[in-house]
């Protein structure tokens, strides 16, 4: 998995990409911290805060990530050049587990939740 960080700023940025996403043949993911969406989906990209850049993800081979990379260079900030473990442990069309939040609270956990 390959990460970009980009920055959309306008409706028309975000017609771009998700026309210059659909013409590639693998998944394109878009999210923050807290959200992730579809990045062929043009209703789900507005569900992202575009304040701040945003990290695309896409699963594909070298070969494709160079074109990718090219496609994307209007709205590209940086790269992160190493491949990127995946937050979810995928097999086939279900996902086994997700990495846990690094906090999931900002106070101490109730006594009656139990983390697994």
């Amino acid at each position: 998995m390959w990460e970009f960080e980009i920055r959309l700023q306008s409706v028309q940025d975000v017609q771009e990409f998700v026309a210059l996403a659909t013409g590639f043949p693998f998944g394109v993911e878009v999210g923050n911290d807290r959200y992730r969406a579809n990045g062929k989906s043009f209703m789900e990209m507005f569900c992202l805060d575009f304040r701040h850049p945003l990290i695309a993800r896409v699963e594909c081979s070298q070969v494709q990530r160079d074109a990718f990379q090219k496609a994307l260079q209007r709205f590209l900030i940086r790269m992160n050049m190493a491949l990127v473990a995946p937050s979810w442990e995928y097999s086939g069309r279900v996902f086994l587990s997700r990495k846990p939040p690094s906090k999931r609270f900002d106070f101490p956990p109730p006594p009656w939740y139990h983390t697994v």
